[in-house]
This record gives structure tokens, C-alpha cells and sequence, in this order.
């Protein structure tokens, strides 16, 4: 998501009484929702792997996914 924004100086007498150029290109960027549909793929599943599925979360925080960190017991 790109951000447009203008600014305006302040300090202790008031401020600049203009803003500044439009500037642009900024990215505000958030962590990725966690993937959902979390299941087993049973065609991939045997005694010595595990097939996971999943659909990515649905939001990637602006940037591409570039790992997920599977965690199990």
C-alpha cells in the first residue's frame, strides 16, 4: 500500500504555514496474517513425511511470504 503525504513543521512560536511537496512511494509495511485451511494431504502423507496444505493468510503485509516456520510435536 503506497502513502501520499504532506507535512508541516511545528515548534514552540507555530508552524510553517505550508506543507511540504507531495511525497510518495512510501510502503507501510505489517506482519502476514497467519495461513488458514491448515490440513493433511494424505496423498503425500506415510510413515516418514507429513504433506501439509494450507491457504495463505489474507493479508501478506504488503510484501511477498517468503517462508512459514512449521512447528510440531
Amino acid at each position: 500500500m503506497g502513502v501520499y503525504a504532506k507535512v508541516f513543521a511545528y515548534n514552540y512560536y507555530g508552524d510553517s504555514l505550508s506543507e511540504s511537496n507531495l511525497g510518495n512511494g512510501a510502503i507501510i509495511v505489517f506482519v502476514p496474517d497467519h495461513p488458514l485451511d491448515l490440513s493433511n494431504d494424505a496423498s503425500i502423507t506415510n510413515a516418514f513425511q507429513i504433506g501439509l496444505r494450507w491457504t495463505e493468510g489474507l493479508n501478506n503485509g504488503g510484501e511477498i511470504v517468503l517462508f512459514y516456520k512449521i512447528i510440531y510435536d
